[in-house]
């Protein structure tokens, strides 16, 4: 009960701003909002670093079920990152918007024995049409290169070791996760420029709502990474970044 009344407040203290930075709703299996003991989905509401308004949706005790991105508040135009989940929390396909219409790379995900992701699917758009799509699962122009000697993956500045230093230092286990005895491993998915920016982080692998949030918190506060090589040159790559939540034994 402890946990319903904690939530119960942390929605009463949101939902009176309709138009603060972040706000919480609970829904029902109709999608309308309802009280949380009958609540059987989670909506968080939160505007991010280019004013655009992202809605996440969750199972009310569970992980994610999609996430959209929109250029109002009200949520009618989709503006930026869409990601859509499996029921197991590992994504499933992603994509981005400007103005409502669909521009750049979409991907569709395949889930792998081990919830491994390869991707199945390409679709690239431009101003909604779409103009080109390659499955991988055939197409061998799709391909990974083989690794060459000047290749090398991003990674944390100091490496592994000053990564679990960082996490011993600033993850904090989120109330909501522990009183639900809710644990598990979420993944971080994002790109490491050049210069060893963060860019775009998304959940993965999501496990419950406050676990993800607390994981791209981490993701976001954590500086500048080490930028991975092309050819020996510094380049643009991928990263997907696990973060362990285990819940101490009484």
């Amino acid at each position: 009960m402890k946990t319903i009344l904690t939530l119960s407040c942390t929605l009463c203290s949101f939902c009176a701003f309709s138009q603060a930075k972040e706000s919480f709703y609970v829904l029902d299996t109709n999608w309308k909002q309802t009280v949380v003991d009958s609540a059987k989905y989670l909506l968080w509401i939160h505007e991010n670093e280019d004013s655009n308004w992202v809605y996440n949706y969750y199972h009310m005790w569970g992980p994610m079920i999609k996430m959209e991105t929109y250029k109002d508040h009200d949520g009618t135009v989709l503006n930026g990152l869409v990601s859509y989940y499996y029921k197991t929390g590992n994504l499933d396909s992603m994509g981005h918007y400007e103005n409502g219409k669909k521009e750049g790379s979409f991907y569709k995900y395949l889930l792998l024995p081990g919830e491994s992701l390869n991707e199945a699917m390409q679709y690239d758009y431009v101003h909604d049409s779409l103009i080109k799509t390659i499955n991988y699962s055939k197409d061998d122009s799709a391909d990974d290169e083989d690794d060459e000697a000047g290749d090398k993956e991003s990674q944390y500045v100091g490496g592994s070791s000053q990564w679990q230093r960082y996490l011993g230092k600033n993850l904090h286990y989120p109330e909501r996760a522990v009183e639900s005895e809710k644990q598990g491993e979420v993944r971080t998915a994002f790109t490491v420029d050049e210069q060893g920016n963060v860019i775009d982080p998304v959940i993965s692998k999501s496990v419950e709502y406050s676990l993800d949030r607390e994981a791209l918190r981490i993701i976001k506060l954590s500086g500048k990474w080490v930028p991975g090589l092309k050819h020996g040159k510094a380049a643009k790559t991928y990263k997907v970044q696990p973060i362990q939540f285990v819940l101490q034994s009484q």
